[in-house]
């Protein structure tokens, strides 16, 4: 995920942009969850590339259609759960679906961003962004 030179200075401020407003969206109290904080998925232990496949073809477009179906937000963010380890390497595939997410959520209601699921997902992509800035300026 580390390219040379301006790439990885354009990567780098892109990052830090982005956990800026992801540290202004987890800012507020968080709400009540009233589920688990990552609902379990089917995916775990499924291969990474299967899992985003399944991601972007079958989850992403049924949460997209309807974000208020509570069952369509728990499969979708299970399924990105279960991309956590991936994103922490240098395909920037795995990474993007998390930035998807975080993009889905953001665009909810005040209500459901703050639900224990999203909530979680949002803190877990926080980590992986952090992740990735300290690779990049271990890198440099």
């Amino acid at each position: 995920m580390t390219g040379g030179g301006p790439l990885r200075s354009l990567l780098r401020t892109a990052l830090a942009r982005r956990r800026r407003e992801l540290a202004s969206l987890l800012n507020g109290p968080p709400g009540a969850a009233s589920r688990d904080p990552i609902p379990g998925g089917s995916a775990a232990g499924e291969d990474p590339e299967e899992t985003l496949r399944r991601l972007m073809v079958v989850e992403w477009p049924a949460v997209r259609r309807a974000p208020q179906d509570g069952a369509a937000r728990d499969a979708y963010l299970a399924r990105v759960a279960c991309l956590e380890e991936a994103a922490r390497g240098t395909d920037a595939r795995f990474l993007d679906a998390w930035n998807l997410a975080y993009e889905a959520i953001a665009s909810w209601p005040a209500a459901l961003r703050e639900e224990g699921a999203a909530r979680r997902t949002l803190e877990r992509y926080a980590a992986l962004l952090d992740h990735h800035l300290a690779a990049l300026a271990g890198a440099a």
